[in-house]
């Protein structure tokens, strides 16, 4: 699941330091830099030599492609997303292909490995190195770039997304925050509790849909669909990961 790991921490990445950057900056310059720390965690994953480059070369077409798609986007003037199936094709795609090649390179050893078992933590003899690369990437992943696959989404299926975030402010926070207590609760075996935290989310959200609805504008039905909507894509993303996690050991 090495590679997995690097192509999770490399979308992430990209979305989290693209997010801090003036618009200015360019997106393949971004992508270059973060190439080469994906060749540096390679590396510290413990890949043979030639891998690291060969991992980073290739990363560096997609996630220039999902940087510039997402510059597009900011500066299109109508302010919607600018090709949301292409740019959910493409990082599905990689990530898919990914688990495909998973078996063909080396399980996660190296200075990596060291580190994990001197951790002066008892858990970390049910944990493996695999899982615990993976789960720091998907973390990664689960900060930024997971909402923007959900904007994605939500402009594919016709959602009114600016509708949703005007009269539903601070999901872009809540949501990455959510995700990571739900993906660390089933990672736990706390199904149940993983079932409270989108109960919860969604009572205290409740009274802010009623409201727009009881407006009878067409605006509460529109922001109830983009709620729906976006939950159950987060809880989707966060619930895949963690089975993967699961599974990779």
């Amino acid at each position: 699941m090495s590679v997995v790991s690097i192509v999770l921490l490399g979308f992430g990445l990209a979305d989290l330091v693209s997010a801090s950057l003036p618009a200015r900056a360019r997106p393949m310059t971004v992508a270059a830099v973060i190439a080469l720390w994906l060749v540096a965690w390679a590396y510290v994953l413990g890949l043979v030599s030639w891998q690291p480059w060969a991992l980073g070369a290739a990363m560096l077409l997609p996630l220039g492609a999902w940087l510039v798609a997402e510059a597009d986007s900011a500066a299109n003037a109508g302010g919607g997303v600018v090709a949301p199936r292409r740019q959910l094709a493409l990082v599905s795609g990689v990530i898919a292909l990914s688990l495909i090649l998973a078996g063909r390179f080396p399980d996660v050893d190296g200075p990596f490995a060291r580190w994990f078992a001197r951790l002066p933590l008892n858990v970390i003899h049910q944990v493996s190195p695999a899982q615990a690369a993976l789960a720091l990437a998907a973390a990664v992943f689960m900060l930024h770039a997971t909402n923007r696959i959900i904007r994605l989404v939500l402009a594919v299926v016709g959602a009114e997304i600016e509708a949703g975030q005007n009269k539903l402010k601070g999901g872009r926070y809540i949501g990455p925050i959510e995700r990571l207590i739900v993906a660390a609760l089933i990672l736990a075996g706390s199904l149940e509790g993983a079932g409270l935290i989108i109960a919860a989310k969604g009572f205290i959200r409740l009274p802010e849909i009623r409201s727009e609805t009881e407006k009878k504008d067409g605006a509460g039905d529109s922001v109830a669909e983009y709620f729906l909507i976006g939950t159950l894509t987060s809880i989707a993303i966060a619930a895949a990961l963690a089975a993967l996690i699961l599974a990779a050991y």
